[in-house]
C-alpha cells in the first residue's frame, strides 16, 4: 500500500538514501538532530509499569532535586505492558493489558496539576 502512494515512496526513498550514507551532513526538515535537554531543566522522572508481569495503577516520581522517590497519583485503569508518549506537555500512558483483556485507552498525566485523566 505504501510503496504504491508515490508521495510515500518518495519519503521512503528519502529514509534509505538518508541512513546509506555515511556522513550525513545533508539536513532536511523532516530529520534534525535532537538538541539534548539540560538537566536543569528536568525536575522529575515519571516511572510507569511497562513489562510487570502484574497489573498496577500506581507511579513512581524521583524528584531529581531531592534525590528521592515519592508515590506519584495512580491511574485510573491498572496497566501492564503499555506504550507511553509525551504530546503537548501531557505524558500519555496508552493501551496496555489490565490482567484481563487488552485495553485500547489513553489516560494522561499533567505534571501541572499532578493527576491523571482519561483521553477520548
Amino acid at each position: 500500500m505504501i510503496r504504491q502512494n508515490p508521495e510515500c515512496k518518495d519519503y521512503l526513498l528519502e529514509a534509505y538514501r538518508y541512513h546509506l550514507r555515511k556522513e550525513r551532513t545533508e539536513e532536511s526538515v523532516r530529520c534534525r538532530p535532537r538538541q539534548p535537554i539540560p538537566l536543569s531543566k528536568v525536575t522529575a522522572l515519571l516511572l510507569l509499569s511497562f513489562r510487570c508481569k502484574t497489573q498496577v495503577r500506581s507511579v513512581d516520581v524521583y524528584d531529581i532535586h531531592m534525590g528521592k522517590w515519592f508515590a506519584g497519583p495512580a491511574m485510573d485503569n491498572r496497566r501492564s505492558t503499555l506504550g507511553v508518549a509525551v504530546v503537548d506537555q501531557l505524558i500519555v500512558a496508552v493501551g496496555g493489558f489490565d490482567g484481563a483483556t487488552g485495553l485500547s485507552s489513553a489516560e494522561a498525566f499533567d505534571a501541572r496539576q499532578g493527576t491523571f485523566h482519561h483521553l477520548k
